[in-house]
């Protein structure tokens, strides 16, 4: 009997004393700052040792249970409550007889429905995303100057209402603080009006006062789709012009409670750059008209050539010392002269090894510098030349590949054809063409590639870059994608024929 008793004393000591010495669960979503509306999900995600059981007690009999959802780490949500309530979370973790507690540096604040926070934009054409956080997509784009409704706030993020049925986030530090009283920014559809230009059809969009917008396209048929946010319909009429045919229809509808989307069915099977700016409440979208390109060759073609990277950027390095943005600088410069020999007219970012914008610059200045420079030269399309690596040495040292990276559909079908040829000169084992949000290709207006040649992180990848003729495969392999990519819009649009 007195072994009995000794065993469950022993056992209750050990209950009672925590095994986690030195182990602090860290509440890694939200970090600091969380404002909700009342009803609104909060949800959590911790992070402790694998295998055992969280709760997150909110305040009184407001908690959440925890599942573990990766190794290590712990998510959940719980609705929250009425306006008033404080917050202040406690993280509970137990792990067999072992039990911690950590109070969280979070504050939330649970906000009044009946009050209205606006911010002002205070960055031009500030990106609109889906979540609190720069991985997540880009749903569009508000103006400087534009009242934004916040309606939350996750650490440095405001959430803001955008329509009856969409929210988006953007960065704290992009518009200005939230304040009481101001009337958020919200604008009428009131007409539309098709413009003739020498290089572009315009729409003119009449609007009572800027709003948030996004604008998509897709080839198959080629349509362009321009959401505007915050905005209703109140349409007097829509004006075509004889003198731009291929704008073929556009067509109206109220997604939503403050959500308007114009659609534009174009009379040609791909497009050549398209964009959007305000001039007031105006809202000018210019869709770029196709060059007019020779049968017999290039002439006509205006290309900017980006060589990735260089001056204080180098790039990926070799395992044999290849500074990647020399290579890029090679090819580039090859691809240059088989251009000009097609007819082509050739425009560089760069010429040398230099930065475009000052070494300490952020580095979306330094892409923005290169999108620019097709801008000021009015090129057609637009290939930034690159080298490929990864970072984990492992995976670096066998990776292999051609990739070809586009955004907007306009430019699938060049991505299609520069990857089928470079397959045959470079000879990667694979080459295809692969969405990706890069900044340099998706705030072009042009149809834009980035291609990603080979892996210069492989060791013998980098030794057939080495060989003196390697610049001549490589550009060949673009040369040819441009060359096709060309020949096949001429077959199917007349308007490209001088």
């Amino acid at each position: 009997m007195k072994k009995k008793l000794l065993i469950l004393l022993l056992l209750g000591i050990l209950a009672a004393v925590p095994v986690f010495s030195g182990i602090k669960p860290e509440l890694v979503s939200p970090r600091d700052v969380l404002w909700v509306m009342p009803g609104d999900l909060i949800r959590l995600e911790v992070k402790v040792p694998s295998g055992g059981k969280v709760k997150v007690i909110l305040a009184g009999d407001i908690s959440c249970d925890l599942k573990e959802s990766a190794p290590g780490l712990y998510s959940g949500a719980v609705m929250a409550p009425g306006p008033g309530t404080d917050l202040s979370p406690s993280i509970i973790f137990k792990k067999g007889f072992g039990t911690t507690e950590a109070k969280a540096d979070l504050k939330i604040l649970i906000l009044s429905p009946t009050k209205v926070l606006t911010g002002a934009v205070i960055e031009s054409k500030q990106p609109l995303r889906s979540g609190p956080s720069y991985d997540c997509d880009r749903i569009g784009y508000a103006p400087k100057g534009c009242l934004l409704q916040v309606t939350g706030k996750q650490d440095n993020w405001w959430k803001v209402k955008l329509s009856g049925a969409q929210d988006g986030w953007v960065d704290s530090r992009t518009i200005s603080e939230p304040v009481e009283g101001a009337k958020p920014s919200h604008a009428f559809l009131e007409g539309i009006k098709v413009l003739d230009y020498p290089s572009s059809d315009r729409l003119r969009i009449q609007l009572t006062d800027k709003v948030p917008y996004d604008i998509r396209d897709t080839l198959y048929p080629a349509t362009l789709e321009l959401t505007l946010y915050c905005c209703d319909l109140r349409m007097f009429e829509i004006k075509y012009n004889r003198l731009s045919p291929r704008i073929k229809e556009i067509t109206l509808v109220q997604e939503a409670s403050g959500m308007v989307k114009v659609r534009i069915a174009y009379g040609a099977p791909r497009f050549w750059g398209y964009g959007a700016q305000y001039k007031g409440s105006l809202l000018l979208l210019d869709i770029k008209r196709p060059p007019k390109v020779s049968e017999k060759n290039l002439n006509g073609l205006k290309v900017l050539i980006d060589p990735g990277h260089g001056g204080s950027d180098t790039g990926a390095l070799g395992v044999y010392g290849t500074n990647e943005k020399d290579l890029n600088l090679s090819v580039a410069f090859m691809l240059g002269k088989m251009l000009r020999q097609a007819g082509a007219e050739v425009f560089f970012s760069r010429w040398k090894d230099v930065d475009l914008t000052p070494p300490a610059s952020p580095a979306a200045e330094e892409l923005d510098a290169r999108v620019q420079s097709a801008v000021m030269n009015n090129a057609d399309i637009m290939v930034s030349i690159h080298h490929n690596a990864k970072p984990v040495i492992k995976e670096a040292r066998k990776a292999r590949g051609t990739h070809v990276y586009y955004y907007r559909a306009q430019s699938l079908p060049l991505a299609e054809h520069i990857a089928r040829n470079m397959g045959v000169t470079v000879k990667e084992p694979e080459y295809v063409p692969i969405w990706r949000s890069f900044y340099l290709i998706r705030e072009s207006r042009l149809p834009s590639v980035l291609v990603e040649c080979a892996f210069l992180s492989n060791p013998s990848s980098e030794l057939m870059m080495l060989e003196k003729d390697y610049p001549e495969k490589a550009a060949s392999g673009i040369y040819r994608g441009i060359r096709d990519f060309v020949t096949e819009a001429e077959k199917t649009d007349p308007e490209m024929k001088t």
